[in-house]
Order: C-alpha cells, then structure tokens, then sequence
C-alpha cells in the first residue's frame, strides 16, 4: 500500500514539476499599423518611427520583445 501511494504521489509530483504552463493566454497579441493582429510565419517589414525604412534600430522603450520575435539585419 505504501509503495503504491508513493509511486502515485511520485508521478504526480513529476507531472507537476515537469509541466510548462502556457503564457499564451497571459500575453496581448502584437498589432500591426492598422490594428491587425500579426501572424506567424508571415514576413513584415518594420520601420523606424524616426529614421525610416532605411534607417537606425527599431526599438521599444520600456517594452519586452517577445521570444519568437526577431530583427535580421542585412
């Protein structure tokens, strides 16, 4: 009885631990200039507010880029 409520309480402590809760529901999505949410796996040009196409980094102050999203360069 006692090897099986251990084994039990083991898997179930594993499967808690291991588990990666999703932030996605926690995250507002990104808007394109007209309000339009972005999405994946299609090419955006972004631009800087200041310099234009051709110019400077394009950077957000006092906001958090998220994981999946890139700048290239090039």
């Amino acid at each position: 009885m006692k090897s099986t409520l251990l084994v039990c309480f083991s898997l179930l402590l594993f499967a808690f631990v291991s588990s990666k809760p999703s932030i996605a529901a926690d995250t507002e999505p990104v808007l394109d200039i007209q309000g339009e949410e972005l999405k994946a796996g299609t090419e955006y040009i972004i631009s800087s507010v200041f310099w234009g196409a051709g110019g400077g980094d394009v950077s957000a102050t006092n906001k958090t880029c998220p994981d999946d999203v890139v700048g290239i360069w090039g």
